[in-house]
Formats: C-alpha cells, sequence, structure tokens
C-alpha cells in the first residue's frame, strides 16, 4: 500500500471564514466611524455658522433701559446711545451670510 502524504498548500476553510468575517467588521466599524464623523461635521458647521444678529436682549441690568441688537456700520454703532459691538460670530438677518466684520458689526444698543 502507498502512503499518501497531504501537501497543505493552500488555507483552510477555517481561516478563510475568519478573513470574511474580519474584513466584514471592519467594514462595519469604518462606515459607523465615518458617518458618526459626518454628523459631527454638520454639527459643528451649524454651530460655528453664528448667531443671528436681531432682536431685544435683556441685559440684567438695573437701568430699566431696553436694548437690541441689528447691523450696523461701525460709525453708526458707536455713534448710537450706549451703542457697543457684540463680540462673536454674527449672521446678517437680511440674508442669512456672517456679517462683514470690515464693513458691518452687530451692535447692541439703547431703544
Amino acid at each position: 500500500m502507498m502512503k499518501r502524504y497531504k501537501k497543505a498548500q493552500g488555507l483552510s476553510l477555517n481561516m478563510v471564514a475568519v478573513g470574511v468575517i474580519s474584513i466584514t467588521l471592519l467594514v462595519i466599524i469604518i462606515a459607523i466611524f465615518i458617518s458618526s464623523m459626518d454628523e459631527g461635521r454638520k454639527d459643528l458647521e451649524e454651530k460655528t455658522k453664528g448667531v443671528e444678529c436681531t432682536g431685544e436682549v435683556d441685559l440684567d441690568d438695573t437701568s430699566g433701559v431696553d436694548h437690541k441688537y441689528a447691523v450696523k456700520s461701525y460709525e453708526e454703532c458707536m455713534n448710537a446711545e450706549d451703542g457697543r459691538i457684540a463680540l462673536g460670530t454674527f449672521i446678517d438677518p437680511k440674508d442669512g451670510e456672517p456679517l462683514d466684520e470690515n464693513v458691518e458689526v452687530c451692535c447692541l444698543f439703547a431703544i
């Protein structure tokens, strides 16, 4: 009787199954990571877009004077009664675009 020698030249079925499962899990993890990054990016864009420069504001002071935010030129803001430039990123309520701080500012003034 002749002896047969098994030559192990190739991957076993178990090893192929483990590889397929590993690659599938890797793809799923990458997909979850990318989708959460996209949600985070959208949230960050929304938060950094700015605040609309409009409306009345309560300054919590005892003067009894009401104040309001509005888009004005720098000179108009400084000449307004109790005019102050609001710090931060603001959006023009007319067109929804960020203010060009070289031309307009979000001004807080007494009404």
